[in-house]
């Protein structure tokens, strides 16, 4: 019983940092391709260029629109907007 409980524990550490890193990755994404937000790289702060370095090279308009095609978002009107297309444009 022991052994399930560890692997029910680590399976829900996993499951809530796959989330954040998803919410993460979806929001860098959206910052930068719909709203057209890019970070300066900043050099004093270490944590701050840990984070541009992941969302830049990791995070990028290729991989993100590989794992999530169906992303949309909606306008001011309510009309729904593909974020591919944004790209594409």
């Amino acid at each position: 019983v022991k052994v399930r409980n560890i692997i029910e524990i680590a399976l829900v550490i996993f499951f809530i940092i796959n989330s954040i890193f998803t919410v993460w990755g979806i929001q860098t994404y959206q910052n930068r391709v719909v709203y057209g937000i890019k970070h300066e790289q900043q050099t004093n702060n270490l944590l701050v260029q840990y984070q541009q370095k992941i969302e830049n090279d990791y995070f990028t308009n290729e991989r993100m629109s590989k794992t999530f095609p169906n992303l949309r978002i909606k306008d001011e009107n309510g009309n729904e907007i593909w974020v591919r297309t944004l790209i594409e444009k």
